[in-house]
């Protein structure tokens, strides 16, 4: 009896299941937030590329550079006594080039800088209700007992404290109205992590901005994907059994043979 026609069924139905599931996107383009804010005026404008190399940029245009990996972009605003910055990273996909994402990461780009701790993963994104963590870094040091404030897009707001090595962790709000099914279908909403400090009579204020998309977890499910695998066990037997019923076709050879 040809079981692997059941497989099939099963694993069609896995897959139509999993047509659902997000595809590997990057963080910021494909389908980005078109929403997305920048420091007002900024002076400094530097674009850092997976291998740690940096560009000044006279305006807010990205180049196309055409390597994979992770970038960063840099706005920095100083002010008398105060100097602003704001980090915002982005995945691209291009020609390969020898880069380890953690060393952008943990790279001194300004002097108070919010690093992602860990960092996403390749092609990952923010979803809502996942926790993150994220360190806050002075001249490139932790900074312990900091207060950071996170907000969102959609106007959810948090506060925390960072720990002992400068490492603090949100859980991005599920606060995404009209969802629908399919990762496609919502837009992503901007978040930003925020922290200031005062150092020998300067004042510091640094973001990290980035998008958080609707958890996929609204539209899928156990049940629904257990639902899916038992309509692919039905189908498999129903093509088993169609199969079994329909007559053997006699070879001509056959009666030569005996």
């Amino acid at each position: 009896m040809p079981y692997w026609f059941i497989f099939i069924g099963v694993l069609s139905a896995v897959a139509a299941w999993a047509e659902e599931a997000p595809k590997a996107h990057d963080m910021q383009h494909h389908g980005g937030n078109q929403h997305a804010t920048y420091l007002s005026e900024p002076s400094a404008i530097r674009y850092y590329l997976p291998d740690l190399s940096s560009q000044v940029l006279e305006k807010l245009e990205l180049p196309k550079l055409g390597f994979e990996g992770y970038y960063a972009l840099v706005l920095e605003k100083p002010q008398p006594g105060l100097l602003e910055a704001e980090v915002r990273y982005s995945y691209k996909n291009g020609r390969p080039m020898k880069a380890k994402p953690q060393a952008l990461f943990g790279l001194q780009k300004t002097v108070l800088e919010i690093e992602p701790d860990p960092h996403p993963a390749e092609h990952a994104r923010y979803y809502s209700g996942k926790t993150w963590r994220f360190k806050v870094r002075f001249q490139g040091q932790p900074v312990p007992n900091q207060a950071v404030q996170f907000r969102s897009q959609n106007g959810s707001q948090l506060s925390g404290t960072t720990d002992q090595q400068g490492r603090v962790a949100f859980a991005l709000p599920d606060d995404f109205k009209a969802i629908l099914p399919g990762l496609t279908a919502n837009p992503p909403a901007e978040f930003a992590v925020s922290t200031e400090l005062s150092a020998n009579d300067q004042r510091y204020r640094s973001t990290l901005k980035g998008d958080y998309y609707v958890s996929p977890l609204h539209w899928q499910s156990v049940p629904w994907g257990a639902s899916l695998a038992g309509l692919g066990v039905v189908v498999g037997l129903w093509l088993n059994r169609r199969l079994s019923n329909k007559p053997l076709k006699v070879k001509k050879y056959a009666s030569a043979v005996s």
